[in-house]
């Protein structure tokens, strides 16, 4: 029977599949079952920032996706991770066991024993810990240097590097093979100037695989390396403002042999975050040391970007990665399943290859749940099997329960344009004034709920924006759309005029 756990994990699984890399790594990455009771959970973070963020920009997202796992109204609480002398045991069992008032859960700290709701108790507990500690916000390694082969332990916004990103792991084709061979050159020769050296792709392609396996091979070869998202560097930024701990901050990030920056367009648009690393670029490309930059997009292409940061990327080599071939993607899911100790079928190995086309991350997700699927229920790997599976994990849409006619993308478009009293242009173009950022994201949000288009469809009918900035436009949407009245009438008021609706 599934268990809170296994219920959270396939969640994790599904937004893992939905978010960028740098969100989903410093927001969810860690994140376990605290408690859960009749619908309610109770999400331990690692920190008070992943927290306020989640609670502000992602629950309605990730509400949804566990209740379309559960089946069921959820409800979740964020709380920040107890010390692990405060834990309480044990975990919760299955999710479909009811608790009663008379359960008794175990204190690890006095050794008691409390009649009590788990989730108020998990709760009471977690909030009391970081009472008890927000006044001793510290990160130790800020106080000395980066030295070679250190490994910071106690950052909340550090990304360790995964042994399982390796050069070795990494399956290369006709469509990544420029970029593997790149990232190969510069891990292993210091002589080789492609400083700094641009990876540029879509989602889940394999940009941070290549750069982890950059960083193992740099620090086999005694190199201090660090390896960072542009988004944990924007948060230990403001961090360290907040703490007046900037000269610790740079000292940190500037004393390195290799700096690995991922998802680099995450930082294009905040003028302090651009400002604070084309400084830091600068110090370690002057001292001879090696920056290596993943990112969605070209440089060229990244309009927001500071134009001296662009400058500095196209000044290096750029390698772009393209979705893998069908060759390429059978060889992976190859890989992938022997690494497991699985004999995975060939029909099996040929639907999956088919079904997933453009995204390795979805491709490997997807081959985890087909193989777990099997090993729990106890069935043999079969292509029936895949196709159960890849039919359970697809999110419908959520609907209004009236009846509508579907609505095309260009007319959503036309709508939202027309009641905002803004042009089509101004709507598709490279405009960032509040209004029609605002008119944008409702845009985004009404072709996401209204139309079957997809996250990249509707990038590219919005004037080519890539799949991270429209899943943000709906994101942002989505959350105030259920607490702002004025919003709502908007939307409502857009929808009227697709006559999407025949009563609102």
């Amino acid at each position: 029977m599934l268990s809170a756990r296994d219920a959270w994990q396939a969640t994790l699984g599904q937004l893992q599949l939905q978010l960028n890399r740098a969100t989903f790594d410093t927001w969810l990455k860690g994140s376990d079952v605290m408690a859960y009771e009749d619908g309610e959970f109770v999400i331990r973070v690692r920190h008070a920032y992943a927290k306020d963020w989640l609670e502000k920009h992602l629950n309605h997202l990730i509400t949804r996706t566990l209740t379309s796992i559960l089946g069921r109204s959820v409800k979740v609480n964020y709380v920040v991770q107890l010390p692990a002398h405060r834990t309480l045991r044990p975990l919760p069992g299955s999710l479909w066991d009811t608790p009663t008032t008379n359960t008794v859960y175990q204190d690890a700290t006095e050794g008691r024993t409390e009649n009590s709701s788990l989730v108020e108790r998990a709760i009471r507990e977690a909030l009391q810990a970081q009472e008890e500690e927000a006044d001793d916000l510290h990160f130790p390694e800020w106080d000395t240097p980066v030295t070679r082969k250190s490994q910071p332990h106690s950052n909340p916004f550090h990304t360790p590097l995964n042994r399982r990103y390796t050069f070795d792991t990494f399956v290369a084709g006709d469509s990544n093979q420029f970029a593997y061979a790149a990232a190969r050159a510069v891990a292993e020769s210091e002589d080789i100037n492609y400083n700094p050296l641009f990876i540029h792709g879509g989602v889940g392609l394999g940009k941070t695989h290549l750069l982890q396996a950059i960083g193992h091979i740099c620090e086999a070869d005694d190199r201090a390396v660090l390896y960072t998202t542009a988004e944990a560097f924007t948060n230990e930024l403001v961090m360290a403002i907040r703490a007046k701990k900037t000269a610790e901050f740079r000292d940190r990030y500037r004393n390195v042999d290799v700096l690995l920056v991922d998802d680099i367009q995450f930082m294009a648009g905040k003028p302090s975050s651009e400002e604070e690393f084309y400084y830091t670029f600068n110090e370690i490309f002057s001292r001879g040391g090696q920056i290596v930059v993943a990112g969605d997009l070209a440089p060229r292409q990244m309009s927001q970007l500071d134009e001296r940061l662009r400058s500095r990327f196209e000044g290096g080599l750029i390698a772009d990665l393209q979705p893998p071939e069908y060759e390429t993607r059978l060889a992976i899911l190859e890989v992938k399943s022997a690494a497991q100790g699985t004999d995975l079928p060939g029909d099996v190995a040929h639907f999956l290859a088919e079904h997933v086309t453009a995204n390795i991350r979805e491709l490997e997700g997807l081959l985890t749940q087909v193989m777990a699927r099997a090993n729990l229920s106890h069935q043999p790997l079969t292509l029936s099997l895949a196709r159960q599976v890849i039919a359970a994990t697809a999110l419908p849409k959520q609907r209004p329960a009236k009846a509508r006619r579907a609505a095309k993308l260009d007319e959503v478009l036309e709508a939202t344009a027309s009641y905002h009293q803004l042009s089509l242009d101004d709507l598709l173009g490279k405009r960032r004034t509040k209004d029609v950022v605002r008119a944008r994201h409702i845009a985004i949000y009404l072709a996401r709920e209204e139309t079957e288009a997809s996250l990249p469809e509707i990038g590219e009918a919005l004037g080519g924006r890539n799949h991270s900035t429209v899943l943000h436009g709906y994101q942002k949407i989505a959350e105030e759309v259920a607490a702002d009245d004025d919003l709502r009438e908007e939307v409502a008021a857009i929808r009227r005029q697709l006559n999407l609706l025949s009563d609102l």
